[in-house]
């Protein structure tokens, strides 16, 4: 039982590591995207020759490309952290069946 248990246990650890450094991965490559987005987007309004109300269209243009790629980037984050909750209630789901089958209560009584 503290076998199966311990292999449990192993099993669920190494899978929440893993959601979290992929989880962390993602960040990282979105304010890696920010950055380079606030950049490129300096650099065409100041070589641009156009007046404020054209820059201001451009700015709003990119901006929407820009969300885009980010709301894609979230909804898979979004589910990754779905997928971390999912292994945590499982994890408090089976440590309880161990400890309620350790303490006997699923053992029926009656026949003794």
């Amino acid at each position: 039982m503290n076998r199966i248990r311990n292999i449990l246990r192993a099993f669920f650890l190494l899978l929440t590591i893993s959601l979290l450094f992929y989880l962390n991965k993602r960040t990282d490559l979105n304010v890696g995207a920010i950055a380079k987005f606030k950049y490129e987007t300096l650099n065409k309004i100041q070589s641009d020759s156009l007046d404020s109300k054209d820059k201001f269209d451009l700015l709003v243009q990119e901006t929407e490309k820009f969300n885009e790629q980010i709301s894609e980037d979230s909804s898979r984050a979004l589910k990754v952290i779905y997928l971390l909750i999912g292994v945590v209630i499982l994890f408090i789901v089976s440590e309880l069946m161990f400890t309620v089958m350790k303490k006997g209560v699923f053992v029926d009584k009656s026949q003794n």
